[in-house]
């Protein structure tokens, strides 16, 4: 559950309501001062002239974004090739145009071959490099004696259809310094199912297995094993170039449910450090300075320091006035901030319900939040102790609402005791059809 608000007419209404909320402080200037406190993250935004139209992947270090784009190409139109091709640019941090790397060159299909290659995954190297993952797809053609091209269809001869991964160091413009194919590791490693890969700074490879994690050097070479409980999730970067994972685990005779923060540590070649992590967290990213990983709960950022057993709150998205659904601004307040709290964040795998229960003492105590999501809430005994306030009137008095304007008899239907607690953007109705027996 959260509190704030979405676009568009209902966000009109809701920054009426909570402007109210807040207006009883005592006088415009003392209140804004009151108000206006604290660190607010400003977003900035930069347009990037890219000759791309989409990006599938990227990744950064202290000085430089580093982003794989992809476009389509034109080709003649009798080939059946792919005219989908990449490009790596490199946009430093403080500021500056994009730079293509230019000496880029995607792998070269095998020989007699069509398809295409794509770049999966992009990581900093040592030393200024760039590792670049990159899938090759590629296939021929056993076209009959006798093919017309203008009334038979080509792709139904489609054969040798191949599928490798190549993993490659570049250099800071783009040059190729080494290459490993990690095709196929599964049956390299003698396991069932590889779930899922990693790397490091020095081009490591690290497998997830069922049972294990293999450490391979850029050459397949195993380096070390680690085996644990609960690790076949995805392996992330930390900030200081080793791994971690997110495991999760349920307690079944006492019901509980566990997240930690697992990371290898290469020179004991052994698990090292563990961080608890909130039930909900997600989105791990590479920590920088002195943080070792960034995470995501809710609508909130967390930076975890090396060694520290929770994370620091940094930033809300909605605090930033930004979606992070699809990095757009919500729309700004002149004079007021809004200040999301994610009482979800509150659940502990021992309490589940610490959150809700949290939420109902700040409610009775008259500390809970002005714009409440009652999504999961309930409602109607917050109605009957009033907690909430009748939403009617401000309606009528809204000049780009108003009542008429609305589909009332929906509204009229979420009513308690003729009084409006809650308001939604859209319903639906449930019906049954079947065949006319007359």
């Amino acid at each position: 559950m959260w509190c704030g608000h979405k676009s568009g007419k209902r966000a009109a209404l809701l920054a009426v309501i909570l402007s109210l909320g807040l207006t009883a402080c005592g006088s415009r200037e003392k209140e804004k001062e009151s108000r206006l406190h604290g660190t607010v993250y400003v977003p900035k935004f930069t347009e990037l002239k890219l000759e791309a139209e989409g990006l599938s992947a990227g990744c950064a270090d202290s000085r430089n974004i580093y982003l794989a784009a992809n476009a389509n190409e034109a080709v003649p139109a009798d080939s059946a090739a792919a005219n989908y091709v990449s490009f790596l640019y490199r946009i430093p941090l403080e500021g500056g145009e994009a730079v293509k790397l230019e000496q880029y060159q995607p792998v070269p299909l095998p020989e007699g071959t069509e398809g295409n290659v794509s770049i999966q995954e992009l990581s900093v190297g040592t030393e200024g490099t760039l590792w670049v993952t990159e899938n090759v797809y590629s296939y021929t053609f056993q076209l009959p004696e006798g093919f017309n091209e203008e009334t038979d269809d080509k792709w139904q001869y489609q054969s040798d259809i191949q599928e490798t991964v190549i993993r490659r160091q570049l250099d800071a413009a783009g040059k190729e310094l080494k290459r490993v194919d990690i095709s196929g590791l599964a049956q390299k490693l003698d396991v069932d199912t590889v779930y899922s890969t990693a790397f490091d700074r020095d081009g490591n490879i690290y497998a997830v297995t069922e049972k294990k994690i293999f450490a391979l050097d850029p050459g397949l070479q195993v380096l070390f094993t680690v085996e644990g409980k609960d690790m076949t999730g995805a392996l992330t970067p930390m900030g200081d170039g080793t791994l971690g994972m997110i495991c999760s685990s349920y307690n079944e005779e006492t019901q509980t449910s566990d997240n930690v923060l697992k990371t290898i540590d290469p020179k004991k070649k052994a698990l090292g450090a563990e961080y608890p992590m909130p039930l909900n967290a997600f989105g791990i990213q590479p920590g920088r300075g002195a943080y070792q990983f960034y995470y995501q709960n809710g609508d909130t950022v967390y930076g975890c320091k090396a060694d520290a057993k929770e994370g620091e709150k940094l930033f809300s998205w909605v605090d930033s006035d930004i979606n992070q659904d699809d990095i757009n601004f919500y729309f700004p307040l002149e004079d007021y901030r809004i200040e999301v709290r994610d009482y979800s964040q509150l659940n502990t795998g021992d309490d589940n319900a610490a959150g809700i229960a949290r939420l109902n003492m700040d409610m009775m105590a008259g500390n809970g939040p002005d714009i409440p999501d009652m999504g999961a809430l309930p409602i109607r005994q917050y109605g009957a102790k009033g907690l909430l306030e009748d939403l009617w009137p401000f309606i009528k008095k809204d000049k780009e609402i108003g009542r008429e304007k609305l589909m009332e008899k929906v509204f009229e239907a979420a009513q308690q005791d003729g009084k409006l607690f809650q308001i939604f953007e859209n319903f639906g109705i449930q019906t049954v059809a079947g065949a006319w027996a007359g």
